[in-house]
């Protein structure tokens, strides 16, 4: 398994842009990369997540992303895709060291003390490319609008550090 670890690449907003309907969240700009990795499954903890080879994608903000999700009663979700793409297809899941992040107020003990980083999972992808992602937070629909879901920066997480951790062999 490779790992690019200790990298903490720059935000790269430029190249994706928000969703429409979408309310940036103030304190929840500052979503960076910190490493990928090529996993054959997902960590025990993180049930609900995709089965088969992964990669996952560690990432650090200074913002308690639970108790943001706590305060505006909403589900978090991370809603990656290609960075040309413009609408994400669907929505992955994300985690911390205590398992999925959500606005569950009984994991508000277990999780203090939280070390800012987080972490999510996509398949592995055939053809390295880049990939944009960003943390929603909230119910997102309501009578077919876009109400009271909160969105952080779009960052951009590169081929390279993609075709890094995949390695000389695709997909394992």
């Amino acid at each position: 398994m490779r790992a690019l670890s200790a990298l903490f690449l720059p935000i790269a907003l430029a190249a994706c842009t928000p969703q429409s309907g979408l309310i940036p969240v103030t304190g929840l700009s500052d979503l960076g990369l910190v490493s990928v990795r090529k996993v054959a499954a997902a960590d025990p903890l993180d049930r609900g997540a995709p089965s088969g080879p992964l990669l996952k994608i560690t990432v650090a903000t200074a913002t308690d992303i639970a108790a943001f999700a706590r305060v505006h009663s909403g589900p978090v979700a991370v809603l990656p895709r290609g960075c040309g793409a413009g609408k994400p297809d669907g929505s992955t899941l994300l985690y911390d060291r205590f398992g999925e992040v959500g606005a569950d107020p009984d994991a508000a003990a277990r999780r203090a003390g939280s070390d800012g980083q987080y972490h999510f999972y996509v398949p592995v992808l055939a053809a390295p490319t880049d990939l944009c992602a960003s943390v929603s937070i909230g119910e997102g629909r309501y009578l077919g609008m876009a109400v009271s879901q909160f969105v952080s920066n779009t960052m951009v997480i590169p081929r390279e550090a993609i075709a890094a951790a995949l390695g000389p062999t695709l997909p394992f």
